[in-house]
């Protein structure tokens, strides 16, 4: 009997060991879970004062927008006061001379009228000058080209000229001494299409024409 509760005795230790070990770390376990319990719900206090203390905060003082449109308000308000005290001033009035009519410089002067001759003067030529229109090889040629410029209102004739042995017809103006006229007859004519060129009656020989004036074919 002593021998058999001898050799039991050491197995009931061992199990009370376990025991009290598991015990031990149930008892950590629930401490642990309670401590990060503990811990989360302090941090949540903690950010939501914060957050609420912050938003307090921005409410109760103005932000930098705020203050720059009370100020501009309060210059507007404090200039549109000033410009209400201030009185209003009329400048002085210059006095009329007495014995002056009132007659204003620059009222009257578009009423003037001003004639004025827009026709110029005629220009006299010390020497009468005609104009060529064309200097041709063929008197068909010449024809053609005398009715073309006809037919645009201009009054030409044709003139044979002996050049070298051989005969040119030109179209030729009649006489002309006015410079204004002739220079508005060769504009004319070089805008119709001929060939323009102006002699002098006296030198218009044939010799010098062709030298001046290349026939045309």
């Amino acid at each position: 009997m002593s021998r058999y509760h001898a050799r039991r005795q050491p197995y009931v230790r061992q199990s009370q060991q376990q025991r009290m070990t598991q015990a031990r770390q149930r008892r950590l376990w629930i401490a642990g879970g309670i401590g990060l319990s503990l811990a989360f719900v302090a941090g949540y206090f903690v950010a939501s004062h914060f957050l609420h203390g912050h938003s307090r905060a921005s409410q109760s003082s103005p932000t930098v927008f705020q203050q720059a449109a009370a100020q501009k308000e309060a210059g507007l308000t404090s200039q549109s006061a000033a410009a209400v005290k201030q009185p209003q001033v009329e400048a002085p009035q210059p006095e009329k001379a007495e014995g002056m009519s009132e007659f204003s410089f620059y009222t009257s002067l578009p009423r003037e009228k001003v004639q004025v001759d827009a026709k110029p003067l005629p220009i006299r030529l010390e020497q009468p000058v005609v104009i060529v229109a064309g200097t041709f090889r063929s008197q068909e040629r010449a024809q053609k080209e005398l009715a073309r410029l006809a037919r645009q209102g201009f009054k030409l004739r044709i003139v044979p000229r002996q050049v070298n042995g051989r005969t040119l017809y030109q179209l030729r103006t009649a006489p002309l001494d006015n410079k204004l006229d002739v220079n508005l007859l060769r504009n004319r004519l070089a805008q119709a299409g001929a060939r323009v060129l102006v002699v002098k009656t006296r030198s218009a020989e044939p010799s010098q024409s062709h030298e001046s004036h290349q026939p045309q074919p």
